[in-house]
């Protein structure tokens, strides 16, 4: 149905069980990614050369999120 809606280019799953807890508990939250691979069939090729890069993206974005806070 999200792929039929809203024509997603990626979805994240693996942060929904802490967003639901934080939902519950009232306590604010964010997730920071960033893509590594596309879950294609160059996935191993495609995940080895974008792990490092991916990396250095999630902490830019975080570090940027931590200054305007």
């Amino acid at each position: 149905r999200i792929i039929q809606n809203a024509s997603p280019l990626c979805v994240e799953m693996e942060g929904a069980a802490i967003a639901h807890a934080c939902y519950l508990c009232g306590v604010p939250f964010v997730i920071v990614r960033t893509l590594s691979d596309m879950a294609d069939d160059k996935e191993e090729t495609t995940y080895t050369f974008n792990e490092e890069t991916a990396a250095h993206l999630s902490g830019a974005i975080l570090l940027a999120i931590i200054k305007k806070m």
